[in-house]
């Protein structure tokens, strides 16, 4: 009898120990990589040639999260703003804007503001844009794959008449692994807060990084570097 129930125990604790393994998260904060720590905020001076003695604009990727929607359907979303200091009309190309470091290659953006994409994004000189970018990942890549990762992004010129300037940027994200969530989402509809990723008071000074914060992957501390202009 001793026997019989000692096997039971072990039984029931094998068959613990696999749901537990077997469990995957279905949500995690994502937050980008400045000077090698998680930041809710990273900015950037963009300065185009002709434009070196001031920023032509300014450029900031802000935290979000990677979610799972359920049947299959989970993204990464993250925040995304750009003002323009120039007296030039500014562009972000929609087909510049991607994850990589997600799989075997580029995941594009399927979302902006929860909605259809447009061409390009736009922002006037003096004027300044805050979205909600949001990539669905590929077949294949889960929740629980979501660690360390890259968001590629351009800004360009729009005039029409303008012989054109280019900045290429490139922003590392992680992981905030003390908040990946297993099981049930409530409805994660995106407020302003999330959408922009920045708050007004992210906004009158440096990024805030966080000290202590978790850091998936060494390999993501090589981010905050300044864009490429062309």
């Amino acid at each position: 009898m001793k026997t019989r129930r000692t096997f039971q125990v072990l039984v029931v604790a094998v068959a613990a120990a696999a749901g537990c393994a077997a469990a995957r998260s279905t949500m995690v904060p994502v937050e980008p990589i400045a000077n090698g720590r998680p930041s809710e905020l990273s900015r950037y001076e963009v300065a185009f040639a002709g434009d070196a003695i001031t920023p032509s604009a300014r450029v900031f990727v802000g935290a979000g999260e990677a979610v799972s929607r359920g049947r299959g359907d989970a993204i990464v979303r993250v925040g995304f703003r750009v003002e323009n200091v120039s007296s030039h009309k500014l562009a972000v190309p929609i087909g510049e804007l991607f994850l990589a470091q997600l799989g075997s290659g580029r995941v594009a953006m399927t979302e902006l503001d929860g909605g259809t994409l447009p061409q390009a994004i736009e922002v006037l000189p003096g004027g300044a844009r805050s979205f909600e970018l949001a990539f669905a990942l590929p077949p294949g890549v889960r929740i629980d794959d979501v660690r360390a990762f890259a968001l590629h992004w351009v800004v360009e010129t729009a005039d029409a008449d303008d012989s054109g300037g280019r900045a290429v940027g490139t922003t590392e994200l992680a992981s905030i692994e003390r908040g990946r969530v297993y099981g049930p989402v409530a409805d994660r509809t995106a407020s302003s807060s999330l959408r922009s990723g920045i708050t007004r008071e992210d906004l009158q000074g440096e990024p805030r990084v966080k000290a202590g914060a978790d850091r998936s992957s060494q390999r993501a501390m090589r981010s905050f570097a300044a864009p490429r202009t062309f």
